[in-house]
């Protein structure tokens, strides 16, 4: 739909619907006259004789679209776009025109307009007087035989002459036009009919032309509902948040209204809001390119929410509504407080019936006018949110009850809707001191009169501990400010002293007298002098207390009083020079009077090694080193002292990984002996036993490479070596006698590592490990790898990897690696070879806090859902890459080597009934056990039995193997509903069913082991309970859900719909757990409705048992024994299926011929 384009600008071909190639004008009737009869005669645009001087109005108004021109005729670029002498040809609709309508459209532009007669039809003619009185409502003045008398002839032919299209034309667009052909210029010079007509004619022009303008708008806002509901808008729409959405239909509503015809809904002016809070001048930004409120809407929106000074239950309740999904940890947050001046402002506000402007502290009001304002607002700890949650208005600095009463009501109230406020912060004004210090008094007086021992930092609020805090920068600015007009008297080595602000005046002075040789580069006079000094900026009050500025004026001072015996001073002291040794340089100074030597050092002595170490830290080298320190000026060191370094740090490395790797194997081994994963010496048995696999598997080859028998015997001897080999390894020693293998160890039936092993995510990994070997025996046998070109290609890459220098040989790729050991164990690599290259000391803050920040990034991207990466595809070979690597297009395995691995997998997924038993109670927890995970991956869950026996006969079986096999975890709102209220809809259940609802794991089915099921709780001991909470259905009732078939598994009558696939899914659980009923509920926040639905074994022998069985067999088998799809090959389709998708082609080829 064209919503954009106004109808002069549409082409006006018939039936042509382009809305975007460009435009061109009918040729100039004035200068092309010949040319524009042509094409007046080919496109024959509607109505346009209707108008006097058409030809003009036919080139000022119509357009033609560039699609009906062939490609010789346009001329990109050009300021017309044609040639002179083009004609449109193409995608004309084919129109009736005879020979004498021809002649007339050529002829027409030689035609007087006053030739358009405009004459009254001949059926008018003959109507009586009350006739005509009766349609047109209007009474006519005579008798009616004057009426149907014939008028005299010059009366006839005065009414049949021509009238001008002009006149018509003038008639349509303004009223006056029709007293001036009457020969009148006001209404009240007509008789009182006429009158009276000329009132009913205006009349109904008007509500002719608002109807007319209704009808336009009406269409147009039909073709933008059209298009909201066109399939491809939806598509779209579908891909997009609820914030973009509604963002996308408010511009399609307002874009093309008047500034002041625009409407918002309430989710509109809140997502404006929103913008405008961010940012007041983008916002303003915004609004000349998008359709947006103005901020006088956006300030009239809040001025609808009832706030008022003090505690407001609105702010809480909203609160507690956020909160009531957060962690514990987020909840924790602090309480910020703080005053400010305002101007006096009175007002009466008639809504509230109050007087604004005066001190109010919501509890109480007084007739002072308000000239400062006090704000509360909470902050959180853990997790960065800050909320406003009261003020109030005082005149003047609000006093001490009075804050200490807002104080503790704040905190109570945060205390009840369960945040967890542990601390205050404020600055250090008289009114917050001798608040904060008379709630710690009355602490103090609580813990007396109860004889306990006071040990809190803080004080109390409802028994919960607050500790209050003095804002830092307020602290540092306090200090500063006393140091400009107070000395500080202070002891020092049991010695006093005095400070003042005179020294840092002093010293900054010394600094800059040498421009070319600053130490504290940073200081200007805006930090120092007095008068000029910024005292808002905490940044330059931190600069002034610095470590830098204060270890330099200590050491200038132990300078200044050398040599007291001659009489030396600090100025006294002159540069001698300044030695380089790499980054780090030395001043070597002397006294001209005593002749006494100082050296200081511009930085601390291990600042080449740590350059070396960030180098060695981000993969780089020495070359890597000179461009930096040449980018800022800064002298390198040489080559042989970057090689010195880099073997001293490298020995760091390597010391500092043992040590880590030592801690992290201990670690483990306490973990596995409080878990009692050991064996019988005590050694943790996944450990040992990992690293004697790969000597396993190469004794296997070379026992099997020895025998003397068939090539092919030897492969598949070493087949099922390979699969015996995690039994062999971690001692239960099934199948070693029996093979003959060279192992001839006593099988153990019970008590093995193995039988634990299968219930862990690690069996499931080395056994994939292992079928990989096994489908690669033959390879095995005869050696064949491409290790060498392998080997080839790493030492290529290793000396063309962009280093200038080659370290490879001299312990950079070994220290690199003991660096990745220390990064993985500890989290913080720079902090642990740092602290083991000072002989433990701590590193400084800077390097601390920069893994620290490191850290805190990759827990913050842990929480967050994980954005698709854009990867290029055809180049990267990380990605599942059809020509390379291990997802590369690879052969099916041949019919004998799947037989065995099919049988061997079905053996695998048997289990004894005290087996099933165990790991029904060990999955209990279900979504957070690793076992459930492992053991519903492998089998057909009763979740997807009503997807398998509702499938047709002819419908391919690969999407719905890959969603059972492949399916990723994924987020939804529906899912995340489901989960946070499935814990009160078996409390609801519990209610109505008047028993405890028990938890159960995984129940597979004894007589097919590849079927399982996992209820969502038990009822007794013949009872399962299933829940389900419609998304759909989340904001009615549950029989308001079904009547409006949000809920399909009631009918609108209440009878169980048997072929829904939550029917087939309890009757599935029914038969694997083994119980004779289920009950049944949906919940939502407004209602339950419960059905108990019986066991029906009719049901499961004819409707689901064959089909289960069958689709596993012959569809879910194959790909879990021989998967295709992550060789990224196609899943494969049973020879059954194949058939009934070619037969259905043939019958619907056969209907339609």
């Amino acid at each position: 739909m064209d919503f954009s384009v106004s109808p002069k600008r549409k082409c006006c071909v018939h039936n042509c619907k382009d809305q975007f190639l460009p435009r061109h004008r009918f040729p100039n009737p004035k200068h092309y006259s010949e040319l524009f009869k042509r094409w007046l005669m080919i496109l024959r645009p509607r109505n346009y004789i209707n108008y006097t001087d058409f030809e003009i109005y036919i080139y000022n108004t119509f357009r033609v679209c560039e699609r009906h021109f062939e490609a010789h005729n346009i001329i990109a670029g050009s300021r017309r776009g044609l040639k002179y002498t083009a004609i449109p040809t193409l995608y004309l609709e084919e129109i009736p025109c005879s020979s004498k309508q021809a002649d007339e459209i050529l002829s027409c532009s030689q035609l007087n307009v006053e030739q358009f007669n405009l004459q009254v039809p001949e059926d008018e003619s003959h109507k009586s007087k009350q006739e005509m009185e009766a349609e047109y409502g209007i009474e006519i003045s005579g008798s009616s035989e004057q009426f149907n008398q014939e008028a005299p002839e010059d009366t006839l032919n005065k009414r049949t002459q021509p009238m001008e299209v002009n006149s018509v034309r003038v008639i349509k667009k303004r009223r006056l036009s029709l007293l001036k052909d009457v020969g009148v210029t006001r209404s009240s010079q007509l008789d009182p009919r006429a009158n009276l007509l000329y009132k009913k004619l205006t009349t109904w022009s008007v509500k002719m032309a608002r109807m007319a303008r209704k009808i336009t708008s009406y269409k147009i806002r039909l073709q933008k509902a059209q298009l909201c509901n066109s399939e491809g808008f939806q598509k779209i729409m579908s891909q997009v948040n609820n914030y973009t959405h509604q963002f996308i239909l408010s511009q399609i509503r307002n874009q093309e209204r008047a500034l002041k015809c625009r409407r918002y809904t309430l989710e509109d002016k809140i997502l404006a809001l929103s913008l405008y809070k961010a940012s007041g001048k983008g916002y303003r930004l915004l609004s000349k390119i998008f359709a947006l409120p103005h901020p006088r809407t956006l300030s009239k929106l809040l001025q609808k929410i009832p706030l008022q000074p003090g505690i407001n239950e609105i702010i809480f309740k909203s609160l507690q509504e956020n909160i009531r999904g957060m962690k514990k940890d987020d909840k924790i947050c602090i309480l910020m407080f703080d005053e400010m001046s305002i101007d006096v402002n009175v007002y009466y506000n008639r809504h509230n019936d109050i007087i604004v402007g005066i001190e109010d502290f919501g509890h109480k009001r007084s007739s002072k006018l308000a000239d400062h304002v006090n704000l509360f607002m909470l902050r959180g700890l853990h997790r960065q949110w800050r909320q406003p949650v009261s003020f109030t208005f005082s005149s003047g600095p609000v006093t001490c009850e009075n804050l200490k009463y807002q104080l503790t009501e704040v905190i109570k109230n945060c205390l009840e809707i369960g945040l967890d406020v542990v601390a205050t912060v404020c600055d250090q004004g008289a009114s917050n001191q001798a608040a904060i210090n008379s709630l710690i008094k009355d602490t103090r007086e609580h813990f007396l009169r109860e004889g306990q021992e006071n040990r809190l930092f803080g004080f109390l609020v409802n028994n919960q501990e607050i500790v209050p805090f003095y804002d830092v920068p307020h602290l540092l600015k306090g200090i500063r400010n006393n140091l400009l007009n107070k000395d500080l008297h202070f002891v020092m080595n049991n010695k006093k002293g005095i400070a003042s602000w005179k020294h840092i005046v002093k010293f900054h002075n010394l600094d800059s007298s040498e421009p070319t040789l600053r130490l504290c580069s940073k200081l200007t006079d805006e930090h120092v002098v007095p008068e000029k000094i910024k005292k808002m900026k905490v940044s330059y009050c931190t600069q002034v207390f610095s470590y830098t500025v204060g270890s330099l004026m200590m050491r200038l001072s132990k300078w200044g009083a050398h040599g007291q015996q001659f009489g030396c001073s600090l100025s006294n002291v002159v540069l001698q020079k300044e030695k380089m040794q790499g980054i780090r340089s030395s001043l070597h100074l002397k006294c001209n009077m005593c002749n006494e030597t100082f050296k200081l050092d511009t930085s601390d002595a291990s600042v080449n090694r740590d350059a070396v170490l960030a180098m060695m830290a981000i993969g780089s080298g020495f070359s890597h080193l000179e461009q930096v320190t040449s980018s800022l000026e800064i002298p390198c060191m040489s080559s042989r002292m970057y090689t010195a370094l880099h073997d001293e740090v490298s020995e760091a490395w390597e010391e500092t990984s043992l040590r880590t790797m030592k801690e992290a194997a201990e670690e483990e081994k306490q973990i596995a002996l409080r878990n009692k994963d050991v064996d019988k010496n005590g050694v943790p048995c996944i450990t040992q036993n990992q690293l004697r696999l790969r000597w396993a598997v190469c004794k296997a080859i070379s026992f099997r490479k020895s025998e003397p028998i068939q090539f092919q015997e030897k492969v598949n001897n070493l087949k099922k070596d390979l699969g015996n080999c995690i039994s062999h390894v971690f001692g239960e020693h099934k199948d070693c006698a029996a093979l003959k293998y060279f192992c001839d160890a006593a099988p153990i039936a019970h008590g093995s590592v193995v039988t634990d092993l299968k219930h862990t995510d690690l069996h499931e990994k080395l056994e994939s490990f292992i079928n990989v070997l096994v489908h690669h025996a033959r390879s095995l046998i005869h050696d064949v790898d491409s290790n060498i070109v392998e080997h080839f290609n790493s030492i290529i890459a290793k000396y063309i990897g962009g280093k200038r220098v080659n370290y490879t040989k001299k312990r950079s790729y070994q220290s690199r690696c003991a660096a990745a050991v220390v990064a993985h164990n500890t989290k913080q690599p720079l902090f642990t070879v740092k602290k083991y290259l000072s002989n433990g000391l701590t590193p400084k803050r800077y390097a601390i806090k920069a893994e620290l920040r490191s850290i805190r990034r990759n827990n913050l991207k842990k929480q967050k859902p994980k954005k698709p990466k854009c990867r290029d595809k055809e180049n990267d070979r990380t990605s599942n890459n059809k020509d390379y690597g291990d997802s590369c297009k690879k052969p099916d395995l041949n019919l004998e080597d799947y037989e065995l691995a099919k049988q061997i997998f079905l053996e695998n997924l048997h289990k004894s009934d005290h087996e099933i038993e165990k790991i029904e109670r060990a999955t209990q927890t279900q979504e957070s056990c690793s076992l459930w995970y492992i053991e519903r991956r492998k089998r057909l869950t009763a979740s997807k039995f009503g997807d398998v026996c509702r499938r047709r006969e002819y419908t391919s079986c690969k999407v719905l193997v890959d969603s059972i096999i492949y399916s990723k975890h994924f987020f939804s709102q529906a899912c995340d509903y489901g989960k946070r209220n499935e814990k009160n809809a078996r409390e609801a259940v519990e209610q109505v069913v008047g028993a405890k609802i028990q938890p159960c794991g995984l129940f597979i089915d004894s007589s097919h082991p590849f079927l399982a099921a996992s209820p969502d709780g038990l009822i007794g001991d013949m009872g399962i309970l299933e829940v389900k909470c419609p998304w759909s259905a989340r904001e009615m009732t549950p029989e308001e859900g079904i009547s409006k078939r949000k809920i399909l598994f009631w009918s609108s009558k209440g009878e169980v719909n048997q072929n829904h696939k939550w029917y087939y899914q309890i009757q599935g659980q029914l038969h694997i757990t083994r119980r004779q009923y289920c009950v049944f509920a949906a919940w939502t926040p407004k209602g339950l409705k419960t059905e108990t639905i019986l066991k029906d074994d009719q049901f499961w022998k004819t409707e689901m048992e064959e089909k289960l069985v069958s689709f596993y067999m012959k569809c879910l088998l194959p790909e879990l024994v021989d998967p295709r799809k992550v060789r990224n090959m196609p899943i494969r389709d049973p020879d059954t299926i194949l058939q009934a998708i070619e037969n259905r082609k043939r019958k619907l080829q056969a209907e339609s011929n």
